[in-house]
Order: C-alpha cells, then sequence, then structure tokens
C-alpha cells in the first residue's frame, strides 16, 4: 500500500468519524411543556442563563427567578424582590448570600437545582408569569399557558434526531 493510499483511508475515515460524531454527539435541550402540549424546545449549552418572573398575589410586587442551565439541571442562581413580607424570604438558604439594591433584595447563589421544575402559572390578574432569555426575549407565559403547570427539564439528546420547536 502507498504512502498516498494509507493518507487517503487516514483522512476518509477521520471524516466518517467526525461525522457520525456530530451526528449522534449529545447536547442539552431545554423543553417547556404542560401535561398535554409541549410549547418550547430547543438545543441550550451549559451556562446558559434565563429568567422567569411573576407578579406575587398578596404583596402585588414583581419577583425574578434567574435559572442556569449546570450540566442536565436548572440551578436557581438568583431570586430578587421588592418586598419580604407574605410567602417571600427573610433570609438566604445555606451558602447563598441575601443582599439589598437599590430596587431589589436578593438572593444569590442558592444550592436549588432540579432536571425538571414545575411552576403553577398564573393569569392576567393573578401571577402575571413570563420568561426571558436573550434568544426569546420577553414572553408572556400567562398569555400563553394561563392558569396551568408548565414543566421545564434538562434532557440530553443526539443533536441531530430532534428538531428545534416553539410557541413562543
Amino acid at each position: 500500500m502507498t504512502k498516498n493510499c494509507r493518507i487517503l483511508k487516514i483522512l476518509i475515515l477521520t471524516l466518517v468519524s467526525s461525522i457520525l460524531f456530530i451526528t449522534f454527539a449529545p447536547v442539552y435541550r431545554l423543553s417547556l411543556y404542560t401535561k398535554d402540549r409541549e410549547i418550547f424546545s430547543a438545543v441550550i449549552s451549559s451556562g446558559t442563563r434565563f429568567s422567569m418572573g411573576y407578579v406575587h398575589s398578596v404583596e402585588q410586587t414583581p419577583v425574578e427567578d434567574i435559572y442556569v442551565v449546570s450540566g442536565p439541571q436548572l440551578w436557581l442562581w438568583e431570586e430578587r424582590f421588592r418586598s419580604h413580607n407574605a410567602g417571600l424570604p427573610t433570609e438566604a438558604p445555606l451558602r447563598s448570600h441575601f443582599f439589598m439594591e437599590k430596587d431589589w433584595m436578593i438572593i444569590r447563589g442558592s444550592t436549588y437545582r432540579w432536571e425538571q421544575l414545575a411552576v403553577r402559572i398564573g393569569n392576567k390578574e393573578l401571577g402575571r408569569n413570563w420568561i426571558s432569555s436573550e434568544s426569546t426575549g420577553k414572553v408572556n407565559l400567562f398569555e400563553i399557558v394561563p392558569d396551568r403547570v408548565l414543566y421545564l427539564k434538562i434532557t440530553q439528546s443526539p443533536l441531530f434526531f430532534r428538531k428545534e420547536f416553539s410557541l413562543l
């Protein structure tokens, strides 16, 4: 076998291996769905941040949660709120920090993590839940799935075997 023939075989093997790897390499996906339908599904990289918020039903003040994709889990990185009366935290959980900014009270560095997170979505009178990311901007969930439970889930799947999906 000639030297050029061996090099060609190595190049072909490398190309085929690369195509197979890219085709079957696992990626993380964020899916949002209700009990009966999928609302959103997209590839998401570890370290991606997005926020969700609502208007507290008693205090009538905004609450915002910032989540970070941490491998196959959602990590509640930060919770911010304007009031800490009925039903809102008054101190930071273990290994978290509580501090105040001009308009917000903030708990940062939470240890709360989920592979699947269930969030009760309100309506235009109660809750007024929303979600926001750099790619989607702010989306009013209470207009899309009012009075429902919305599930957020991180899964792993091969890159080319699941299409992106969005009603957002």
